[in-house]
């Protein structure tokens, strides 16, 4: 453990302060993994993906593997999270897909293709929004009663240091710059130069986010 960690690894779970920091697991700054150990012998492993996710972290204890569960509440709010970020991709995908076709074939209006378009990426930033609102909330301590506790419910916080939290901010970025261009694809009469500023632009940045997303994601 590195000069400092106590403060860094406090940032993304609050460790008891009887334990002793074994192992810190991330790339860089980034830590999505801490193992401390307990003065009985027993360890615990922090894994942000699983405790935002699934709303558990594991317990190695006399080599047999146990769980501290979330309380209810937390568990009901975390799933609920990850039901409507994938429902909202799902819809927003699948109209990405239908506005496609309707393009493609010319089965109907520009007007019904964009508006297919701009509610698919309504839905798309839904669901990266619900994302991040998931790991806002995700569980940050083990309380009094054993069981994982998380923050007052909170709609939004800055919170770079968490990768968790990184992740699900660039893609909901990335998100909103598609649509910048899906409503820009509205306007009639624009030259090339303000389509390439307008729709185009937004539409790359978007993909460049979108791999970045997916890059921290992976770390």
């Amino acid at each position: 453990m590195t000069e400092g960690g106590g403060a860094r690894t406090q940032d993304l779970f609050e460790v008891p302060a009887s334990a002793q920091v074994r192992q810190i697991g991330g790339r860089g700054p980034l830590i999505s993994r801490l193992r401390w150990e307990h003065p009985d012998g027993s360890t615990v492993t922090w894994d942000s993906r699983q405790a935002r996710k699934r709303g558990f972290v594991e317990v190695l204890r006399d080599g047999i593997v146990h769980r501290i569960m979330a309380r209810p509440a937390v568990a009901v709010r975390l799933r609920r999270c990850n039901d409507v970020s994938g429902a909202s991709f799902f819809l927003g995908g699948a109209l990405f897909t239908i506005g496609a076709l309707l393009a493609q074939y010319g089965a109907t209006g520009l007007s019904a293709v964009d508006w297919t378009f701009l509610i698919g990426g309504f839905w798309f930033s839904t669901g990266a929004y619900a994302a991040l609102v998931q790991e806002i909330n995700s569980p940050r301590r083990i309380d009094a009663g054993g069981a994982l506790a998380a923050p007052p419910w909170r709609w939004w916080a800055y919170e770079p240091r968490r990768p968790g939290w990184l992740a699900a901010f660039v893609l909901f970025c990335g998100t909103l710059a598609f649509a910048i261009s899906l409503v820009y694809a509205f306007l009639t009469s624009l030259s090339t130069r303000q389509v390439d500023r307008l729709i185009w632009a937004p539409e790359l940045a978007g993909c460049i986010l979108f791999l970045i997303s997916g890059q921290l994601g992976i770390m």
